[in-house]
């Protein structure tokens, strides 16, 4: 991806390899795994901030409880280290995240889903620039809480509405709540 700014090119380039698997435990237990590595950067022809080139390794768990189709419980975890290449940098960060999922739904009524992340970050820079951001994924170094719920409803039979509700919470900063509302029409 690259933009043409009146300051000059941005560029953007992403290239990941993941490998996947699912393992059915039993017939309502289900095991789901993802290995995750690549690289990600950004080259500014006016802001030298602005320029990184991160590598990444990130491994996901996911255990699940689905004891019917209209009902599933997950408990999540996750480990990603992420270094930027020293020339421009060398900054670091490792995460690890726990946390648990709920998912109910129902044909005619809609879905109701809801997740908790507990986040634990280190991480070695300046938490204030781009770089950051995208290292610590919009959070801050330490402890952090996220939370998400969305209910989507079918209002009539081409109508359907979306609540989005999103909360973090760090160390040493104050709670930041967001919301949404969607209204979808099907023709």
């Amino acid at each position: 991806n690259k933009v043409l700014l009146t300051n000059g090119f941005e560029s953007r380039d992403i290239a990941f390899h993941e490998a996947q698997a699912r393992l059915l435990i039993s017939s309502v237990v289900t095991i789901k795994g993802l290995a995750k590595t690549g690289t990600k950067s950004n080259s500014s022809d006016f802001l030298d901030s602005r320029n990184y080139r991160l590598s990444e390794l990130s491994f996901e768990a996911d255990l699940s409880w689905q004891p019917s189709p209209a009902f599933r419980v997950s408990v999540l975890g996750s480990a990603v280290a992420k270094s930027n290449e020293p020339e421009f940098g060398g900054e670091q960060s490792t995460s690890t995240s726990i946390g648990a999922a709920l998912k109910w739904s129902n044909i005619s009524k809609g879905i109701f889903q809801a997740e908790f992340n507990y986040v634990s970050i280190d991480y070695t820079g300046d938490g204030n620039n781009s770089l950051s951001f995208e290292m610590l994924q919009g959070l801050l170094p330490g402890n952090n809480f996220t939370w998400t719920a969305t209910a989507q409803r079918k209002v009539s039979k081409n109508l359907q509405l979306n609540l989005i509700y999103n909360g973090r919470s760090s160390e040493g900063s104050s709670v930041i709540h967001s919301g949404g509302a969607q209204v979808r029409a099907f023709f």
